[in-house]
């Protein structure tokens, strides 16, 4: 999937120019942040470090070319148990370049767990600390993802997701509500390995509901789609997101218009 592209790669204190897959930069064994353990984080607790490399298409218009942009990045930690316990999101500094030492820390989130592993709670929080929202989640007794419910600073519910399953407990629609009225939700598709390929998603501010104003009707209107992929080890490697169906108004086809594409490192 990667094309071999020119790019920059900064270093802490200095930048220089060198010939580089633009994806592979930010490979796993070549990190270009320092090792450390972000604020909330014990810091005897060991961590994995991935990352997710949003890119948008540079000054040429075109997509996969080396001129591509990093729109913004995340940083996910994991603790010894494989948990993700932080997820983060870093946007350009005033150098308006990214990875580079004055980068902003725009937003992170973290995670709570059940004594059998699972996720009880999420905390966002501004990239000053500053608390956004909390989430509780729920189960069935079979250990299902089945509602997660946000809460503001002062503990007043602001929206909820209410997850559905299907064959083999795999999550086949998710639809989120402000209050009670719905804002969107989403279709899952899975390959023969049970990871995700293909999202759908009705979003009611851009039309979702279709024609008829009602959700969940046959003129329900799809508003944007992401494909997924997956290297031999089944790890996703690779998102796209698409916000329109092109000149002949089928999604998933090769005229889709791209917002960005999503790389993932490990």
């Amino acid at each position: 999937m990667c094309v071999v592209m020119l790019a920059l790669i900064f270093t802490r204190g200095a930048a220089q120019m060198i010939e580089f897959d633009r994806e592979s930069r930010m490979a796993g064994n070549d990190p270009f942040f320092d090792q450390e353990k972000p604020e909330g984080l014990a810091s005897n607790v060991p961590e994995r470090v991935s990352k997710e490399i949003k890119y948008t298409a540079g000054a040429d218009g075109a997509w996969f070319t080396k001129d591509d942009d990093v729109h913004e990045y995340y940083l996910l930690h994991y603790d010894n148990k494989g948990r993700l316990v932080r997820r983060s999101g870093h946007l350009k500094g005033v150098d308006g370049l990214l990875m580079t030492d004055d980068d902003i820390l725009d937003d992170y989130m973290t995670y709570e767990f059940r004594p059998d592993g699972q996720v009880s709670g999420e905390s966002l929080f501004t990239g000053t600390g500053i608390l956004q929202y909390t989430g509780v989640y729920a189960y069935d007794n079979a250990g299902q993802k089945m509602k997660v419910s946000r809460y503001d600073p002062q503990n007043h519910e602001i929206g909820s997701i209410n997850y559905f399953h299907g064959h083999a407990g795999l999550i086949v629609k998710d639809v989120e509500y402000k209050g009670d009225e719905i804002v969107k939700y989403h279709l899952f598709d899975y390959d023969n390995k049970h990871k995700m390929g293909k999202v759908r998603e009705f979003h009611g501010s851009e039309g979702g509901r279709g024609k008829d104003g009602v959700w969940f009707t046959a003129d329900d209107a799809v508003t944007s789609t992401k494909e997924c992929f997956y290297n031999a080890d089944s790890r996703k490697t690779k998102e796209k997101k698409y916000i329109g169906p092109g000149p002949d108004k089928k999604w998933f086809t090769k005229d889709d218009t791209m917002q960005y594409y999503t790389v993932f490192y490990y």
